[in-house]
């Protein structure tokens, strides 16, 4: 892969739902963003997209009461709890919240334009804290749902390491059409990382 033409610069984001990130994922987003020093810019999203959360549930759960009807209406006690409720739930948002959700997506693209003028990409968190043990979950995707609602490309990086041994991710993301920029980027800093651990960088 063709690496970037200059080292890149990082957008050091804490998004709005940050109180929800356990205390050894701030360490860690603090202790990555002092190694990268001047290549990391800090940036605050705007409070206004926090809303985004609802947005994307709105888009989400109806979609879901359309998608899964059908085995709702046949054997809904055959269903998890969990997509019960969210069927439930989907079913009662109304064409016009769930259009207005869908319209407000350009809107938190756009709201993004100036950051990736200057850097090459957003590094954030990925989830709140270190991948839960066994099967049974994959965690909050709590981290995502700002890029995945806006349809902006990310990928995620298991580059740090929690007091339980198990991986954190650190997430990269890139502006909405620009994913080889962001594979770029993402292939940059992994390296960087290997650098860092063998005391090269």
């Amino acid at each position: 892969m063709q690496a970037p033409p200059l080292p890149p610069v990082f957008a050091l984001t804490r998004t709005p739902n940050w109180h929800d990130a356990e205390e050894q994922t701030r360490l860690a987003f603090d202790e990555i963003g002092d190694a990268l020093g001047e290549q990391a810019k800090p940036f605050t999203v705007p409070s206004l997209l926090g809303e985004a959360w609802e947005w994307h549930r709105a888009v989400m759960e109806a979609d879901l009461a359309r998608n899964f009807r059908e085995e709702y209406e046949r054997g809904r006690e055959q269903l998890s709890e969990s997509l019960r409720g969210q069927i439930e739930r989907g079913q009662r948002v109304t064409a016009i919240a769930y259009n207005d959700a869908v319209d407000r997506i350009g809107t938190l693209r756009d709201a993004f334009d100036e950051v990736f003028d200057r850097c090459d990409a957003i590094l954030t968190a990925a989830t709140a804290g270190p991948a839960p043990h066994g099967l049974s979950s994959t965690g909050s995707p709590a981290f995502c749902t700002l890029w995945t609602f806006a349809g902006m490309p990310a990928i995620t990086l298991p580059l740090l390491r929690a007091e339980n041994g198990m991986p954190m991710g650190v997430q990269l993301v890139g502006r909405w059409g620009d994913d080889a920029r962001l594979l770029r980027t993402a292939h940059w800093l992994v390296d960087w990382a290997q650098r860092l651990d063998r005391g090269e960088a």
